[in-house]
Formats: structure tokens, sequence, C-alpha cells
């Protein structure tokens, strides 16, 4: 449980991080003017900086994934475990305590080893979103945001170089 709410705070940085790339980029783009001639180089830097944009989103959804999983249990009865089929329980904690008291142990047994299982494929999908997300952002999102970066830098000197002639 621990180690699952450390890992929701990384993926809280990570998220702030690709908001922050996002923005930057968004802003950046919308602010290069138009070249006055047909320039590749500006067409790159758009290129480059919606590539970035795009990619930097599809980590973002699966780092929403890993915060907020997917709880669904494919069960046939109410569990006296899962929090979800507890809170729909009338009443008050006494109403649960007769649930659970007058269930015999091989119910318990066989309520606990599904719900085991469960959280168990509930957290295996958290950490393969996590891991799908990372590698987003280490071999697309990153190298991008680093194209993104010099070319906008060569199109500006570039822009600035030719407006200096005039």
């Amino acid at each position: 449980d621990h180690y699952i709410a450390t890992t929701n705070v990384k993926v809280t940085l990570l998220i702030s991080f690709l908001t922050l790339v996002i923005s930057g980029i968004s802003i950046k783009i919308i602010e290069i003017p138009p070249p006055q001639n047909l320039s590749s180089i500006y067409y790159m830097v758009i290129m480059l900086g919606l590539l970035t944009i795009l990619f930097s989103l599809t980590a973002l959804a699966n780092l929403i994934r890993v915060v907020f999983p997917r709880l669904d249990t494919k069960k046939t009865e109410d569990s006296l475990i899962f929090f979800g089929d507890i809170s729909k329980i009338e009443q008050s904690g006494k109403t649960y305590y007769d649930l659970i008291t007058s269930s015999d142990e091989n119910k318990i047994l066989i309520d606990i080893s599904q719900q085991i299982e469960i959280v168990s494929k509930i957290t295996s999908d958290k950490f393969r979103t996590l891991s799908l997300a990372i590698t987003i952002i280490i071999w697309l999102v990153f190298p991008l945001l680093l194209f993104s970066i010099t070319f906008l830098t060569i199109y500006n000197s570039v822009r600035y170089e030719s407006q200096s002639k005039f």
C-alpha cells in the first residue's frame, strides 16, 4: 500500500511535468509568427511541437489511468470485504457486523481470496500502465521536446538574422 501511495506521488510529478510541456510548447507554437516565404524550419518546428504535444497527451492519459485505475470486479455476489459492496449495506455498522459473524469461515476465505486476486490484477494493470507512460516519456516526449526546442531556437535565430538584414 505504501509503495502504491509513493508511486501516485511520482505520477503526480510526471503529470505536472507533462502539463508544463504541453502548455509551454502550445504557447511557443502560437507565438511563432509565420514566415514570409515557405520555410522548412518553420514547418519542422510546428510538426515537432505538435508531435511533442500528442505524445505528451498520450502519456498523460496513461498516467491518469494509473491514478484512477478500473475498480470493476467481475463477481457474482456481494463481497464482505470490497469497499464498494460494504458501502451499499443499508443501516449501520451493526448490520455489517451481523453479516460477517453469520458468514462461515470458508465463505470468508473464498471472499478474501477473490479480493486478493482482484486487487493484484488492478495493481498489475496500474504498474503496466505506468511503465507504458514512462516509456512514452523517455523515448518519445524527451527527444521530441529536445528537437522542438532546438528547431525553435534555430528558427528564431534565422528569423532574427533575416530581420536584421532589412
